[in-house]
């Protein structure tokens, strides 16, 4: 049997993003220093915003559409009573509003309001596109363009901190949710205006940001990788030497073997003995495919 599976040099590095500068500047500086092919990730930030950003080195970024619907968590921090453009302190001031009806009580109970699902509207200042245009594009050149609200959820929502005008939450997410727009949406229901000051993404599914590694530490030798193995909180199946030949091979999977054992609409990450990914399947209509291979 050929030698495998996983590449050394395929797997994710947690970084730890610093403010007031791009996603994309970042992912292109950890491609120059640790020296790799391909490089994609799980999720940006926006410029102003600090926190974990999931590197997906080689091999992994086939894995990224799993790290893109993931929960994540935020520490936020919004100004009432001055509203901009772009809903966050990058923005031009478009009103501002008297805040001195505003005490603790209100602000928890409008907070706790949020929780749930919901309708958001993405903002105008977003990378979204409209005929292949970003928005954020459209936007500089006064051209507004919204998109279709969708549907999000607000998991856990808690006010940590109101030291007048600025007010400390934290926030658990479904994926696409905008933070941006939802400090507006909350200034726009305490009547007062809001926007973002700080953002800082905490969590993405299972990682933690206290568990990333800041861009200057970061070199070839010090990268921190974490095999494709271990990056996918899925359900995972051990499979034995002949079965890895057939997947290698293309060969359908054995109904025998998986079919009883599976669920409908289920992705399964499939293991070597080592540990090591093999592929990653999916049952629909009681048929199995594969979604990735890695050998």
């Amino acid at each position: 049997m050929a030698k495998i599976l996983e590449s050394l040099d395929s797997g994710i590095i947690l970084l730890d993003k610093p403010e007031n500068v791009t996603s994309a500047k970042i992912i292109n500086e950890v491609k120059k220093k640790i020296k790799v092919k391909k490089i994609g990730h799980g999720g940006t930030l926006d410029p102003f915003a600090s926190g974990l950003l999931i590197c997906m080195i080689n091999k992994a970024t086939r894995l990224s559409k799993f790290f893109l619907k993931s929960d994540k968590s935020y520490l936020a921090k919004m100004h009432l009573g001055v509203s901009t453009d772009t809903f966050d302190r990058d923005g031009k001031v478009t009103k501002k509003s008297k805040i001195s009806h505003i005490d603790k009580g209100k602000i928890e109970k409008v907070l706790l309001s949020f929780k749930g699902k919901s309708k958001q509207v993405p903002p105008s200042f977003s990378a979204l596109k409209h005929n292949g245009v970003p928005l954020y594009k459209l936007a500089r050149k006064d051209i507004f363009l919204k998109k279709e609200a969708r549907e999000i959820e607000i998991k856990e929502i808690k006010l940590i901190d109101y030291n007048f005008p600025f007010v400390e939450f934290k926030v658990l997410s479904s994926s696409g949710t905008y933070i941006r727009s939802l400090a507006y949406d909350i200034g726009e229901k305490l009547k007062t205006g809001a926007h973002l000051t700080s953002l800082r993404r905490v969590t993405s599914g299972k990682f933690d940001v206290k568990d990333a590694q800041s861009l200057s530490d970061l070199n070839e030798e010090n990268k921190s990788l974490i095999p494709m193995g271990k990056v996918l909180d899925i359900n995972s199946i051990t499979i034995e030497s002949d079965v890895v030949e057939k997947i290698k091979f293309g060969q359908k999977l054995s109904e025998s073997i998986f079919l009883c054992m599976l669920k409908n609409d289920t992705f399964y990450k499939l293991l070597n003995n080592k540990n090591e990914l093999v592929a990653i399947i999916k049952k629909e209509d009681d048929v199995i495919s594969y979604d990735s291979v890695f050998i």
